[in-house]
């Protein structure tokens, strides 16, 4: 014959396992859920980051271009013009021995305008630098919070199902109960 009061500490210990397995994995679950939602929201802002320094960098890139083309074919095509009016001036005013020589006059204006323009095209290969090392931080750190929120993730998964744990813990109490009625009735 069975030993009922036995057998009812045991289900009953059985019985309080399953609860604190329960809390321990609801604990565990609100715990990385809220990790979840932390990782999420700091990656939403990294991408959103990322975004803005990617449309920062095709406006720097689109003044690089501008300003590289200009002193690429504007300058050289305005040296020529010039040469050109010069010598065209000289020739029309070849009776005058005065006559200015337009290619020396505006020589430096131009020289100082290529010199600011070439100023300004260091300057802004240097901000085109700055801001392709911060898209590349910021990649990195939207990697890194991929990989932990893919870890988190994977841990949800694992942490334990509170419906199968319950249904034990259910079990255990039924158990428990035939236990306790049948150790009081004697059996």
């Amino acid at each position: 014959m069975p030993n009922y009061e036995e057998l009812y500490y045991i289900a009953r210990n059985k019985y309080y396992q399953a609860i604190e397995e329960r809390n321990a994995v609801q604990r565990k679950t609100a715990e990385l859920q809220a990790q979840k939602s932390v990782l999420s929201q700091g990656l939403s802002e990294k991408q959103a980051n990322l975004s803005a320094i990617q449309g920062k960098k095709a406006v720097v890139q689109d003044v690089l271009d501008t300003c590289s083309g200009i002193l690429n074919n504007e300058f050289p095509a305005m040296n020529k013009d010039l040469l050109s009016t010069s010598d065209e001036y000289k020739k029309i005013v070849t009776s005058d021995s005065g006559v200015a020589d337009l290619a020396t006059i505006y020589a430096s204006d131009i020289a100082g305008t290529k010199n600011g323009l070439e100023a300004a095209k260091s300057e802004i290969q240097h901000a085109l630098k700055v801001l392709e090392e911060q898209m590349e931080a910021v990649q990195k750190e939207i990697a890194t919070c991929n990989s932990e929120l893919e870890s988190v993730s994977a841990q949800l998964r694992t942490v334990g199902n509170v419906n199968a744990i319950q249904w034990r813990i259910n079990n255990y109490y039924a158990e428990m109960k035939e236990y306790e009625q049948r150790w009081m009735n004697g059996e």
